[in-house]
């Protein structure tokens, strides 16, 4: 959960929230654990924007192990084209659990007051607990 930045405004939301992390950053976590490795299932939703690694590798199996340990929903904010290539058809193309993808027409500012506006498209990828209808796509932008 990183800074909370997600988690906020999903508590702001009124979602019950719990916070894991990997390390304790400047706000306290209900869990600290590598979700990368061997866990037990989890009886909740994700919503996160999961590690990367080199090559959306991290990210790859972020994903593979939220939807083998999570049979709610599972939302992740990655690159915009996480969803191309073949090495990921099981996440998406395959996957009757892939309902839709929100594709950011904004780009992410990582950190306010800085040059941290990317270079880097981004968008919301999320999956169902049950089968889907075929996969819906949105595109979302700031209000103005």
């Amino acid at each position: 959960a990183g800074n909370h930045k997600i988690a906020d405004v999903l508590s702001w939301q009124g979602a019950d929230v719990i916070t894991s992390d990997i390390a304790t950053y400047n706000k306290k976590h209900a869990f600290i654990f590598d979700f990368l490795e061997e866990h037990e299932g989890l009886e909740c939703d994700i919503i996160t924007n999961p590690p990367f690694g080199h090559g959306n590798k991290n990210a790859a199996a972020f994903a593979r192990l939220s939807l083998q340990r999570c049979t709610g929903w599972v939302a992740l904010l990655m690159t915009a084209k996480f969803d191309s290539g073949k090495t990921r058809c099981d996440l998406f193309a395959d996957n009757p659990r892939f309902a839709f993808k929100i594709v950011l027409l904004d780009r992410i500012m990582w950190f306010p007051g800085g040059n941290s506006a990317g270079m880097e498209d981004h968008a919301w990828y999320v999956w169902g607990p049950l089968f889907q209808p075929p996969p819906r796509l949105y595109y979302e932008g700031k209000q103005t």
